[in-house]
C-alpha cells in the first residue's frame, strides 16, 4: 500500500510540472502575441500626441521612456562653441533680424563683449533703415554691406569679440551657393540656423536638407512662446542636426534668450 502512495504521489508530482510547465509557454505565446500590440498602442499615443513619427519608432526601440530618451538625446549633443562669426541663415519670418540684435545685446551686457552686427539684407524693403535704427537705439555698431565687400572689411574683425551677420530668408535671389562662396572667402565663419518653432517638421527637415552642407554651428531657436504642444519638436534630437544652443521665449531684449 505504501509503495502504491509513493507511486501515485510520484505521478502527481510529474503532472504538477508538466502542467506548470505548459503554463509557463501559454504565458511566453500571450506574451509574444501581445507585446507587438502593446508596442502598437504606445507608438499611435506617442504619434497622436504629436512625436514625429520616426523619433517615436526610437523611443520604443531603445524601451526608454520619452523624458529618458530626451535627456539622453541632449546629452549626446553635447555643447558648441560660440564662433566669433557666426552668419544666421533661416527662413524669411523666422526672427532672423531680431534674433541677430537679442544675441549681441546679451553678448554685451553678460559677457561685456564688443560685438558688431552686419547685414546682407538688400532686398526688404526698409530692412536696411530698421536694421540701422535698431543698432542706433541698443548702442551697437552696425554696418549694412553686400558680399562682395565682405572679404574687404574682414581686417576689421579682429577689433571685435563676435560677429553677428544678418541675412535675407533663403530663396531665389539669396541662395545656398552665395553663403558657401562666403565660407570659402573666410574659412573661420560658422552658420546659426534660425528655426521657427511653430513650423512644421517635415518642411524644416526640407530646409536642413538645403542648408546642411554648409558648416552650421547651432540653432536659435524662436516663438517658442507659441508652441502649445512641445512633443513635434522632438525632430531637433536627430543625430545630424545640431544642437540648440539659444531659444527665444518672447520679445524682451536681452532677457527673453
Amino acid at each position: 500500500m505504501k509503495n502504491k502512495e509513493i507511486l501515485e504521489t510520484g505521478s502527481r508530482d510529474g503532472i504538477d510540472r508538466e502542467i506548470k510547465e505548459e503554463i509557463k509557454e501559454i504565458k511566453q505565446m500571450l506574451r509574444d502575441l501581445l507585446e507587438p500590440r502593446i508596442n502598437n498602442a504606445k507608438y499611435i499615443k506617442l504619434v497622436e500626441n504629436g512625436v514625429p513619427p520616426w523619433i517615436a519608432k526610437k523611443i520604443l526601440d531603445t524601451g526608454r521612456e520619452v523624458v529618458d530618451y530626451i535627456e539622453t538625446q541632449v546629452r549626446k549633443k553635447g555643447g558648441v562653441p560660440n564662433s566669433k562669426c557666426r552668419i544666421f541663415v533661416g527662413d524669411s519670418g523666422s526672427g532672423k533680424t531680431t534674433s541677430v540684435f537679442k544675441l549681441a545685446v546679451w553678448y554685451k551686457m553678460n559677457k561685456n563683449a564688443k560685438v558688431m552686427v552686419l547685414s546682407f539684407d538688400n532686398y526688404k524693403i526698409g530692412a536696411k533703415f530698421q536694421s540701422e535704427r535698431i543698432a542706433d537705439l541698443l548702442e551697437l555698431d552696425f554696418a549694412n554691406v553686400d558680399m562682395q565687400d565682405f572679404k574687404e572689411i574682414i581686417p576689421i574683425f579682429k577689433n571685435y569679440d563676435y560677429i553677428l551677420v544678418d541675412t535675407p530668408g533663403l530663396d531665389k535671389r539669396f541662395i545656398v551657393e552665395d553663403l558657401e562662396e562666403l565660407f570659402l572667402v573666410y574659412p573661420s565663419v560658422r552658420f546659426q540656423w534660425v528655426v521657427k518653432a511653430t513650423e512644421h517638421y517635415s518642411y524644416l527637415l526640407k530646409l536642413w536638407e538645403n542648408i546642411k552642407r554648409l558648416p552650421v554651428e547651432s540653432i536659435f531657436l524662436t516663438f517658442t512662446d507659441k508652441v502649445k504642444n512641445s512633443l513635434p519638436l522632438l525632430w531637433l534630437l536627430e543625430d545630424e542636426v545640431p544642437p540648440v544652443t539659444f531659444i527665444s521665449t518672447g520679445e524682451r531684449l536681452p532677457e527673453d534668450i
